[in-house]
């Protein structure tokens, strides 16, 4: 009978041979989640061994280990890397809605060839939401983000095992479904895009965020240890415990589904010579979220955006593309820089990026942007924000984030 915080109980051969013969002893392996520390464990194993002792079973052993039984809904793997910043994982709940600046990534994992090994899919952020008339009058709502932020979903993105271990991008297959995306786009009307699915938060974050509170729950385990009176670590314990089972719960009921692709520009687009890349997700009804601006004190920078703009919607578009220049101060919110502040550079920026070879586009213009000379401690651009809106201090939509160099940054001006 499994007891509270048991998750399963098995009767294997394991633990002196690989083969599993009968050399390996009988082992009784039991599974318990994060609510049991090891005291309780201890107990377990010892009442376990006692009826195995009045039973007279004799080789037979008694495991115990952290751990969950895995649906196989929502594989995880280990990233090649750790968080780089609290702005990585969620140490409070995840939110109900997927707010403007929140990061995605799609619904499907990656297996690399030839080895096998599972890669979790990257992540990167929704802008905002943009409304469409339809035919009729009627106007819907839209996830907004770039082009090259949703290609990991759709057929004939892959991964391979790079020489030391880490996930790289393998080469587009031909003929495959993202081949002719990447060439063509993906209108509203095609068939298929009801499948390319994705989810918010993304795998990703996901894994950081149960990583962090298993940190912090092995942590408060062994100060516990040392002195088991301590009321802080006590409630300490309790509060990760119940956060990290939250957030398995979130993924269990599905609140992480986002909604499915709509349509996307694809690589090819230009007007004047500036690139258009973009794409829209219609999102779950629960899921929908608005273009609220954080609140003031979420930039670290010397100028932030005003009271006036900050917890209000976004309240238009700043045209920018008909010869106007755009605004000297910018604002973003990406998945992982979070609020960040950026100045337009008056120096004109060409760029030719890494799949223009293969569609036999050149160089195309963009709009450039660099940091808050006073923030430098939090970039404007790193990977994982390409998507994010970035507005004026009005309240105005300007573009989107495309990309990003170690000095300079820059903002997309095709929209």
């Amino acid at each position: 009978m499994l007891q509270e915080g048991w998750k399963s109980i098995d009767v294997l051969r394991i633990g002196y041979s690989l083969e599993g013969d009968s050399s390996t002893p009988v082992t009784i392996s039991i599974t318990v989640d994060w609510t049991l520390d090891c005291y309780h464990w201890h107990i377990a194993e010892q009442q376990i061994k006692t009826v195995f002792r009045n039973e007279r079973l004799k080789g037979v052993e008694v495991d115990f280990e952290r751990g969950d039984v895995d649906p196989g809904a929502f594989p995880l793997s280990k990233p090649s890397r750790r968080p780089e910043g609290p702005q990585e994982y969620y140490k409070g709940d995840y939110p109900l809605r997927a707010p403007m600046g929140v990061d995605f990534g799609p619904k499907n994992s990656f297996r690399a060839s030839p080895n096998g090994r599972i890669f979790n899919g990257p992540h990167a952020t929704i802008g905002g939401y943009l409304e469409f008339r339809q035919k009729g009058g009627v106007f819907k709502k839209y996830a907004v983000t770039n082009y090259h932020c949703i290609r990991e979903a759709i057929d004939g993105y892959s991964f391979k095992e790079g020489p030391d271990g880490k996930a790289v991008v393998a080469p587009v297959r031909n003929p495959s479904e993202l081949y002719l995306a990447d060439d063509t786009g993906l209108g509203p009307k095609r068939r298929g895009r009801e499948t390319i699915r994705f989810e918010s938060p993304s795998r990703r974050k996901h894994y950081f965020s149960l990583q962090y509170h298993d940190e912090q729950i092995e942590k408060w385990i062994k100060q516990l240890e040392q002195n088991p009176d301590t009321q802080d670590a006590q409630e300490a314990l309790s509060h990760h415990r119940a956060s990290r089972s939250r957030k398995l719960e979130y993924f269990d009921q599905g609140k992480h589904q986002l909604g499915h692709l709509f349509m996307y520009s694809g690589f090819r687009p230009r007007i004047m010579n500036h690139r258009i890349d973009i794409a829209l997700i219609e999102v779950n009804a629960d899921k929908m979220g608005d273009n609220t601006v954080p609140r003031r004190e979420s930039w670290k920078a010397s100028f932030r955006p005003p009271e006036s703009t900050c917890g209000k919607l976004l309240s238009g578009i700043k045209p920018c593309f008909s010869g106007n220049a755009p605004p000297e101060a910018v604002f973003k919110i990406g998945a992982r820089t979070v609020a960040t502040t950026g100045r337009f550079s008056h120096i004109r920026t060409d760029i030719k990026l890494s799949w223009d070879k293969r569609t036999g586009l050149g160089y195309s213009e963009k709009y450039c942007f660099v940091a808050d000379p006073e923030t430098l401690e939090r970039p404007l651009f790193q990977h994982g924000v390409s998507g994010s809106f970035v507005f004026s201090e009005q309240g105005e939509w300007v573009g989107l984030a495309l990309g990003g160099a170690e000095k300079i940054n820059v903002v997309g001006r095709a929209l």
